[in-house]
């Protein structure tokens, strides 16, 4: 994976002088007055001890305590103009140390100009890449700012905040400091300040893959530039869209943007901003497969970039001549260059940019051949974006969403490398933690949720190289910033003892370097081969399913298996687990191929006119590898699959894959969907009391977001509604005559305070047919519509709708299970497909044994029919479980008799007619035998 590089800056303080100069009278006994004015000409000169020597030993005699403010002030400047010279010097450490003394006088007499010495401490310690601190200063300098009034200081702070959360991977905070910087900019008239913020927004969601947004921003910064007349910042604005674009894969923009931009940063100087320039140019280069030319600009790049001293741009073109080098099949020189890379990357705390370069070690090993090794970085690189996930707790769903897809990748990958060469509980645990992420990137997380990011577990000997890895990679990162330090300082102005130490720094690094080549000879041939310790990895989790499988089968005399799906670039894998073994099985399919299959078959299933035969039976080839699966299948006795589906797959039933002699709904074996917390909910249930709510109405719906944007969404009206509550719940007082004891709340009684005070009484299950909206990653604009006409949040069901000791939640709707993007009639699919493992982990999260979701738009008639019949059949055998209650309604849809309903649905009007397709021949006895009436509804969880 390559990385681009979006030049960005943090806005370093600049404040003018802090005092004025005084004459002395010769002959005659200092005054403070003149005390201070010899005290600055000292400073003018750079004698800044002697300076500090005549006001402090003043101040000791003085008693007047005005008088001795006016002293303490003054130490204060000669401290703040002490700091100035040692930055210019480079010498970070020492210009803190003085910033900090003026400070502590300034922190209580003159609260500016405190805020300027935060301000310059927080900045220091952002080039010294110690963003945590330099957040803490910056956070002090706002408030001083804040207290005195000073809008421009606070516009700087408030950037300053947003640039240390964006190096931190906090997103989130990072577009909340923006936001907050941009109405104090406008009020400045500010036109450059205004722009730089534009450009700052538009860097953070280019960090999350979110170009379009990205491109809006930066185009929003260049005319505000050119009219401030700010040719600095109108370059950077030029090269952050040819960025987006190129993200987009409009190459031939990119490379004209990174064009216009290239002459304007050599004609202003901006040596960091050339860099970064030649090296977006190597990376267009790079996409076009012509790896030579992208070659010649990295390496124009990469000098600039150390003559500027810019470590994580250093980085990142050191990562991308690996790529380079990669693709020309030279993959020595990759590996070394990754490695330079790495090194830095941890110096500088670029978490992300280490998972990258992580990735692409990881593919070079495969390519050479030494899939341990490779695994053994891919491990680490994974383990890498779960602390990212674990720090990102309150980062909004569509960015989360977003920043999952330019990630999920390495896990895919890896868990096919597992797969390959039979590690299968470890690629097992690779698949789940990809799921968890999708459903924790789904949902907004508390802080006791945070902590159960699961990491990927490590052999003895896996864990014995990765400690020796990373002890190396620790002691080139000290010394890497220690070099930094000292390079800093300008070479003739460096002392005897400062060039010194960087000599015997350079010689450690070197040996550091020697080091690290015994490390990968010793690497590849200790893991050159499959060893017993590597295959007996202890990984937890997944040894708790097989536990899990062995009790339920036990406890329902049916042979229940575990089917983990990976749908990789180049494959398609499952891995069959039962109480006792484990099985690989795959077919070769190009990822696209399989989602353009399925996105075919989704056509034929949501469309009644059309004949989902053909398609079905192509999808079971893949999805049962050629049959082998379901030979195993059979050998092994599974009564009960549990299908942990992965990818596009999980918008399409299984039951309504056809293999050769019918589709699977008619087969014995149940087939059940579960995530990743199924296994906690396998207890036989309980019974209770049922809840029933709903809404016959139809509604416009006007939902707002995060900008102020309000969308006017219309929902029809759903006749059948009632007639389905009252046909499930018995409860005279609203008309049920249902199999079920329990409550409606129909209409306008279907509200939020009343559903959250009914679900308070414990019901074990809830029936809910109404409307549903679900966007993709983004639960707080994600809801069902209430008998009010309002809509209940994804966001608001852990208060407003508690699932605990719910044994089934039905979602009677449209596209319960599909996201706002969800794919339509002709369109591709989505490669995550993780709405519905989401949704449905989302209850049960919350408590919920299993959920029913819909993966299309149900047409009301055949839908209300279906939910009638389901609970009737549950109710009259329970023990036989919810699952073969719902299958069997399915199958007798098959076969019921009446009159072909209309276009009536839950959601949109039934699609065209596809004159290329085969057309389904409807027979009039059998009305519902298309399965896009009786298959769209899939259970998720516990089946029993």
């Amino acid at each position: 994976m390559k990385i681009w590089w979006i030049f960005a800056f943090v806005v370093m303080l600049s404040f003018g002088l802090r005092g004025t100069s005084h004459s002395q009278a010769k002959g005659q006994p200092l005054s403070n007055t003149q005390t201070i004015a010899r005290s600055i000409r000292l400073v003018e000169r750079g004698k800044f001890d002697d300076a500090q020597q005549i006001l402090s030993a003043r101040i000791e005699r003085e008693k007047v305590a005005g008088e001795k403010i006016k002293l303490q002030n003054a130490l204060a400047d000669v401290h703040f103009f002490w700091g100035q010279q040692l930055t210019q010097e480079h010498d970070f450490e020492g210009a803190i140390l003085h910033y900090r003394q003026a400070y502590t006088t300034d922190q209580t007499l003159r609260r500016l100009e405190a805020g300027h010495e935060l301000g310059y401490i927080g900045s220091l310690y952002d080039q010294m890449s110690r963003y945590e601190e330099a957040l803490r200063y910056y956070n002090l300098a706002l408030h001083s700012y804040r207290e005195v009034k000073d809008p421009r200081g606070q516009a700087i702070m408030l950037g300053n905040i947003g640039a240390m959360y964006g190096r931190l991977s906090r997103y989130k905070d990072a577009l909340t400091y923006y936001n907050l910087a941009l109405p104090v900019r406008r009020q400045l008239k500010d036109r450059s300040g205004e722009a730089l913020t534009f450009n700052d927004i538009g860097l953070v969601y280019g960090r999350l893959n979110r170009y379009k947004e990205a491109l809006r921003y930066y185009n929003l910064a260049l005319p505000l530039y050119r009219q401030a007349k700010d040719r600095y910042g109108e370059a950077i604005a030029l090269n952050n869209i040819g960025g987006a674009y190129a993200h987009l894969d409009r190459n031939a923009e990119a490379l004209r943007y990174y064009n216009l931009a290239l002459p304007i940063r050599r004609q202003v100087k901006d040596r960091s901003g050339e860099a970064a320039t030649l090296n977006n140019i190597g990376l267009t280069y790079s996409d076009l497969n012509r790896y030579e030319e992208a070659l010649r600009y990295y390496n124009l790049a990469l000098p600039l970039r150390r003559e500027v001293r810019d470590r994580p741009g250093e980085a990142v073109t050191l990562n991308n001549i690996g790529f380079a080098y990669d693709g020309l099949n030279r993959y020595e020189d990759a590996l070394r260059y990754y490695n330079l890379a790495l090194s830095i990357k941890r110096e500088v705390h670029d978490r992300p940019g280490e998972a990258t370069t992580l990735n692409n070690i990881m593919w070079v090993y495969k390519a050479q051949k030494r899939p341990q090794i490779a695994i053994l970085f891919g491990k680490q690189g994974v383990n890498v974006l779960q602390s990212i996930r674990r720090d990102n707790v309150g980062l909004d769903m569509v960015s989360k969403q977003a920043s999952l897809e330019g990630t999920k990748r390495l896990y895919e990958r890896l868990a096919a490398l597992l797969i390959q060469i039979g590690r299968l509980p470890e690629a097992e645990q690779v698949s789940r933690m990809l799921k968890q992420s999708e459903t924790f990137d789904f949902v907004r997380r508390d802080s006791a949720q945070a902590g159960t990011t699961e990491t990927l577990s490590l052999s003895p000997l896996e864990q014995q190289y990765v400690n020796r890895y990373n002890q190396l990679g620790s002691e080139v990162a000290t010394v890497g910033e220690r070099i930094a330090v000292l390079e800093r300082v300008p070479e003739g102005g460096r002392t005897r003892e400062q060039k010194a130490a960087l000599d015997k720094l350079y010689d450690d690094r070197e040996a550091i370097d020697g080091r690290f080549e015994v490390f990968r000879r010793e690497l590849v041939a200790a893991f050159g081969t499959v060893t017993p310790d590597l295959n007996t990895v202890d990984v937890a989790a997944s040894d708790a399913w097989q536990k899990a499988l062995d009790k339920v089968s036990v406890g329902t005399g049916k042979r229940t298996a575990l089917l983990t799906t990976v749908v990789a670039p180049d494959a398609f894998y499952v891995i069959l687990t039962t109480p006792t073994t484990r099985l690989r099985f795959s077919t070769p399919i190009k990822s696209d191929d399989l989602n353009a299959l399925v996105s075919r078959f989704r056509t034929s299933l949501t469309n009644p006119r059309l004949d989902p035969q053909n398609d079905a039976m192509a999808l079971w080839k893949v999805v049962f590898c050629n049959g082998e699966l379901e030979t195993a299948l059979r050998a092994a006795n599974v009564q009960v699959a549990l299908w942990s589906l992965g990818g596009s797959l999980r918008y399409v039933p299984i039951d309504a894959l056809h293999d050769g002699e019918g589709y699977l709904i008619v087969r014995p074996r149940l087939n059940a969907v579960v995530t990743t917390t199924s296994k906690d909910y396998f207890e036989a249930p309980i019974g209770g009391q049922s809840l029933a709510v709903g809404t016959s109405h139809a509604f416009d719906v006007n939902l707002k977001d995060g900008s102020g944007t309000v969308e006017t969404l219309s929902f029809n009206a759903l006749t059948q509604v009632p007639e389905e509550i009252r046909g499930i719940i018995h409860d005279e007082a609203d008309g049920g005559t249902g199999p079920l004891d329990g409550r409606i709340l129909l209409e306008a009684d279907f509200n939020a305070a009343q559903l959250q005070s009914q679900l308070r009484h414990g019901f074990r299950t809830v029936h809910v047919a109404t409307h549903f909206r679900l966007r993709p990653g983004d639960a707080q604009r994600s809801f069902l519509l209430l008998g009010d006409g309002k809509p209940l949040l994804v966001f608001d069901w852990k208060v407003k709708m508690p699932l605990r000791n719910v044994e089934l939640l039905t979602l009677s709707a449209c596209e319960t299970g599909l996201g706002g993007d969800a794919p339509q009639a002709g369109a591709s699919v989505p490669s995550s497909g993780a709405e519905v493992g989401s949704l449905g982990e989302v209850a049960q999260l919350q408590g919920a044994s299993a959920v029913i979701v819909s993966l299309w738009s149900v047409a009301d008639s055949s839908t209300s029919l279906l939910m009638r019949d389901f609970y009737a059949t549950w109710n009259q055998n329970p023990t036989a479980g919810k699952g073969e209650a719902l299958r069997g309604t399915q199958r007798a849809l098959l076969g019921v008799t009446g009159t072909i309903p209309g276009d009536e649905v839950r959601g949109m009007k039934l699609r065209g007619e596809y004159k290329s397709r085969p057309s389904f021949i409807p027979d009039p006895q059998h009305p519902f035998a298309h399965p896009f009436y009786w298959a769209p509804f899939t259970l998720i969880g516990n089946w029993r």
